[in-house]
């Protein structure tokens, strides 16, 4: 596969994924419109993402919306600078097509995962908090989403050590 364009194909996602950024704190905008029970984590108060971050379902969305514009979007461009760099500078036309899917499919849904439901906990905690819920409530309606977590970060570690293979191999041939 031609280096320039895995440089693109990580470009794109890039973009893709800054505008999916906005999803991530569209829910504190929208809350009142998009929850029927009216609570609205945006508010002062208890599980506020404004005036009580420091509480866990505030932390989670902060964690995931940092680690998505991080991790998603600028790691995202730092990857396709790499590659359009190693084709530019080092003249390594070629990268091994498989590796380079594989390490982008791995990289972006683990990312997706990960950043997905720790925003999601965060949301749906926070809005447990403000409608009363006690802690105990709040902490096991996350359960399930704490292995598909880990698993996520697992496949954007596992795609990122693929990508830096890919970059350190040398190149492939022209078919």
């Amino acid at each position: 596969m031609e280096t320039l364009k895995v440089a693109k194909l990580f470009f794109y996602v890039g973009l893709i994924s800054a505008v999916v950024s906005v999803g991530y704190v569209s829910p504190l905008v929208l809350g009142p419109l998009v929850n029927p029970n009216g609570h609205n984590i945006i508010n002062n108060g208890p599980g506020s993402i404004l005036t009580d971050y420091t509480t866990w379902p505030a932390m989670w969305m902060l964690v995931a919306f940092t680690m998505f514009l991080i991790v998603g979007v600028a790691g995202s461009f730092v990857w396709a600078s790499a590659y359009y760099f190693e084709a530019k500078v080092f003249g390594k036309e070629q990268r091994n097509g498989a590796l380079s899917i594989l390490g982008l499919l791995l990289f972006v849904i683990g990312i997706y995962l990960a950043t997905a439901l720790m925003a999601y906990v965060g949301y749906t905690e926070g809005l447990l908090i403000a409608g009363g819920e006690s802690p105990l409530v709040v902490a096991g309606s996350a359960q399930w989403t704490v292995i598909p977590t880990g698993l996520g970060v697992s496949l954007t570690a596992l795609g990122v050590l693929i990508g830096v293979i890919n970059l350190v191999l040398p190149s492939a041939k022209k078919v």
